[in-house]
């Protein structure tokens, strides 16, 4: 993409584009769909076993269903499509959850993409609004999550420019943040011409915020964007570390 060295004159057009998050573990495509398809079959059946109870729409929105039928329910659809971390006689715990499978049950948010490395498994999953929520998770492969920040950087990286999807970039997150998975990375849109005159400002007032990647300017992908990240702030003292 060509660009110029002047900014607009309306200033920085920016614009929030998605989060995303580096987490324990994130399954395969298919474990998703499989429970995308468990969570609308759930859904049809309730409908059907509690269509005539003559409720009307105050009660409606005032109803929650009772959690024995859910559970008698979704036991019943998941007995030949049951979770390998799932247990129908297990207590519910809130920790240790997957992340993706909280998203699609609990807002009704869907897998609508999703991307492979050697090294790491990533799903984007959205709102069915096409300009709403999108929120991109990634996690080390199965055998792979307990690489350190040396071996992570030696290992073959087969995430082309994508440096977001790197195990280098996961496992610093991690070790920055006491190997706890969390939200990695809040990326924006920004307009035509804007991003030589972010980088430009970072350069000279926050170097070291400046990952390795991106000390020449923002990374190129030819045919679809330009990207340019930055740490959000220094592990020390300002503008040393």
């Amino acid at each position: 993409m060509q660009h110029n060295d002047i900014e607009p004159d309306g200033g920085l057009d920016i614009r929030f584009s998605h989060v995303h998050l580096y987490v324990d573990r994130v399954c395969e495509l298919s474990a998703y769909k499989e429970f995308e398809d468990s969570i609308m079959l759930f859904h049809k059946k309730y409908d059907e076993m509690t269509a005539g109870e003559g409720r009307n729409e105050v009660e409606e929105r005032g109803n929650s269903p009772s959690v024995d039928v859910g559970r008698q329910l979704w036991q019943s659809i998941t007995k030949q499509n049951v979770d390998g971390n799932y247990s129908m006689a297990e207590e519910f715990a809130s920790h240790g959850r997957d992340i993706v499978k909280q998203l699609i049950a609990g807002f009704g948010f869907r897998v609508t993409g999703c991307h492979a490395t050697s090294h790491t498994n990533t799903v984007v999953v959205t709102s069915k609004d096409p300009n709403g929520i999108q929120i991109a998770v990634s996690a080390m492969k199965r055998g792979d999550e307990n690489l350190h920040e040396e071996d992570a950087n030696a290992a073959v990286e087969d995430n082309g420019p994508y440096h977001h999807f790197g195990p280098s970039n996961i496992t610093r997150f991690y070790q920055a943040h006491s190997d706890r998975q969390g939200i990695a990375v809040l990326a924006f849109e920004v307009g035509y011409e804007c991003l030589e005159g972010i980088f430009r400002r970072y350069a000279e007032h926050h170097p070291e915020l400046v990952p390795k990647e991106f000390k020449n300017g923002p990374v190129e992908n030819d045919n679809e964007a330009r990207i340019f990240e930055v740490f959000a702030y220094y592990k020390g003292e300002r503008d040393t570390s």
